[in-house]
């Protein structure tokens, strides 16, 4: 009884002692790829875009709502998208800038595995 007790007592201890955002910064290794890559973009409006909408998705990983994450990573996608067409009118700096095709790719390729990974499919 005594050895269950004191079992009981050094779980409890253990598990007090990590602090919940170390559970978190386990799920955040889910986005971090995209996290890295948005931050290597050269136009800071469309990183700050792009971020928000990992925010909105790591913020719905975090509550266990996979579906809302994968909602807010389409959307993610879809500004993607929009950012990579060279057949769009704007600031060559912001959208449509063939420049930006090969790391708008290697976006896109990381997107599709996480959304994989959460059990969605891309849009």
């Amino acid at each position: 009884m005594r050895i269950r007790l004191a079992l009981v007592l050094l779980c409890a201890a253990v598990a007090a002692a990590i602090p919940p955002s170390a559970f978190a910064a386990g799920r955040t290794t889910l986005l971090a790829g995209l996290y890295a890559d948005v931050a290597r973009l050269p136009a800071v409006q469309v990183r700050n875009s792009l971020t928000k909408k990992l925010d909105a998705a790591q913020a719905a990983i975090d509550r266990g709502q996979n579906h809302t994450a994968i909602n807010a990573l389409n959307a993610f996608g879809h500004e993607l998208h929009f950012i990579g067409n060279p057949g769009l009118i704007g600031n060559p700096n912001l959208i449509g800038n063939p420049d930006l095709l090969p790391a708008i790719t290697a976006i896109n390729d990381e997107l599709v595995r996480v959304i994989s990974e959460l059990g969605g499919l891309p849009s």
